[in-house]
């Protein structure tokens, strides 16, 4: 066997060892195909399949990358459907994927990327120092002709040693919330579709959005080509409705996933300051009738 196809062996087992000649932790959370192809046989660099269909990671996948649904990065909690998992539970998971802390952890989705965003955004929440974004997914490294396979890597469950204090300013919850309706002292950002935060569309038991709330849908982040928009014209939109960095931000949708894709475009495309997620967001804020809705039938 040639030596160059023992590096691309090699990079292939995600071993849970930190070992010499590692890739370089990525500047930025967002990565592109090139750095991706330059690094795939690099032992720290662990790659993420979290494609909503796991048919499609059977049908082809990016060399070395391991398949996660989305899904199991969340439980039920205190009856609440489809929140967060627990920081143990994030812990074991990420340790059955071979990721330890120190693994420079690559991220790629399909269509959209909120999956992926959601991800990254539970690694924010650890403290996780490496993880980044592909950018244009597995779309743009199959349209660049870049190799791909159906084999599974060899992976090695490890210890996910979680940190003395996780970041709990990324994740916002009801009571942080509350306080925020009072004080104003934060920004409601509701990224739902229009007919959704209007009231007159959702799955809820009571339809609306949190009072004060104010809204720009996750998709208008996104251009027809998949990528994000101008930093220019991304700037201009948020600023048009208060997001401009002098007041936290707290991204909120059904359940928290399209608003991880926003917290990621604030926090890491427009740099702002202080943003966060709410955990389990509109699902979790209208399941109890004594919280106030706007909208529909429950409000103005």
């Amino acid at each position: 066997m040639s030596r160059a196809m023992m590096l691309w062996c090699c990079g292939l087992i995600a071993t849970c060892a930190v070992a010499a000649g590692s890739a370089e932790a990525p500047a930025t959370k967002q990565v592109n195909p090139h750095w991706l192809a330059q690094n795939l046989a690099s032992e720290g660099v662990r790659i993420v399949d979290i494609r909503s269909d796991m048919k499609q990671y059977w049908a082809g996948h990016i060399p070395g990358a391991v398949y996660l649904h989305f899904e199991s990065l969340s439980a039920t909690q205190d009856g609440v459907a489809g929140k967060l998992l627990p920081a143990r539970g994030l812990a074991t998971l990420l340790g059955h994927l071979g990721i330890n802390r120190q693994s420079t952890v690559i991220v790629y989705g399909g269509d959209d990327s909120m999956s992926a965003t959601y991800l990254i955004w539970a690694l924010d929440y650890l403290g996780h120092e490496s993880s980044a974004l592909l950018t244009g997914g597995y779309a743009r490294w199959v349209k660049e002709n870049r190799p791909t396979t159906q084999d599974y890597p060899s992976v090695r469950s490890c210890t996910y040693v979680l940190p003395k204090q996780l970041d709990n300013a990324v994740v916002s919850d009801t009571g942080r919330v509350e306080r925020t309706i009072h004080s104003g002292d934060a920004v409601l950002l509701d990224v739902r579709v229009a007919p959704m935060f209007a009231g007159q569309a959702g799955p809820w038991k009571r339809k609306g959005r949190i009072p004060g709330a104010v809204n720009r849908c996750f998709k208008m982040d996104v251009s027809e080509s998949g990528v994000w928009r101008a930093r220019e014209e991304l700037a201009a939109a948020y600023a048009g409705i208060g997001v401009d960095g002098s007041k936290p931000v707290m991204a909120y949708c059904g359940r928290g996933k399209a608003s991880a894709q926003t917290y990621f475009v604030l926090r890491y495309v427009l740099g702002l300051p202080d943003v966060s997620n709410y955990d389990g967001s509109f699902s979790d804020w209208s399941s109890v009738d004594s919280r106030p809705v706007d909208g529909g039938p429950e409000g103005p």
